[in-house]
């Protein structure tokens, strides 16, 4: 009987005292689409609420259409590059953040068909950006667009992953 009692002291001692109050619960409004962090800041990227941002501090801000200048409220991709820049893709192309303002993109404008499918979104160590589309890879450096595409790199295909 004595062991029996110290098993459940130890047990019930050991669950206790590894709890604690330091896990908080998110429900957004709507779904999450994408995900991606970068030094102190999550972005979630949703289906009709626009983005969440969470700071690893403790600070957690909405931007959407009613309340900032985001160019939609469903974000279909989301990333962080190694400026802290965000960039959304969304229904009416690409858009990218520099902390005060919002800057968007055509497909047009990138150099890409109205109808480009954008498979991914990635940020490289020197700043530029990529968009692996089904017409090529977009790349944005120096504060233009460029395609590279089968026709005018040597790339396999135009299907980039």
């Amino acid at each position: 009987m004595k062991p029996l009692f110290i098993c459940s002291f130890l047990l019930l001692t050991c669950s206790l005292s590894a709890q604690n109050d330091t896990w908080t619960f998110f429900a957004p409004a709507h779904s999450v689409n994408c995900l991606d962090a970068g030094g102190n800041t999550i972005l979630a990227g949703t289906h009709g609420a626009g983005i969440l941002h969470f700071d690893t501090l403790g600070a957690r801000t909405y931007f959407n259409t009613g309340n900032s200048a985001i160019p939609s409220d469903t974000i279909n991709q989301i990333a962080i590059d190694a400026g802290g820049q965000w960039w959304i893709q969304h229904r009416e192309g690409i858009s990218m953040f520099n902390g005060s303002a919002w800057q968007t993109w055509s497909p047009a404008q990138i150099g890409l068909p109205a109808n480009t499918l954008i498979r991914a979104l990635k940020g490289a160590p020197d700043s530029s950006f990529y968009l692996a589309t089904d017409h090529g890879v977009a790349i944005f450096k120096n504060a233009s667009w460029s395609v590279l595409n089968n026709a005018n790199s040597g790339l396999p295909s135009d299907v980039v992953w």
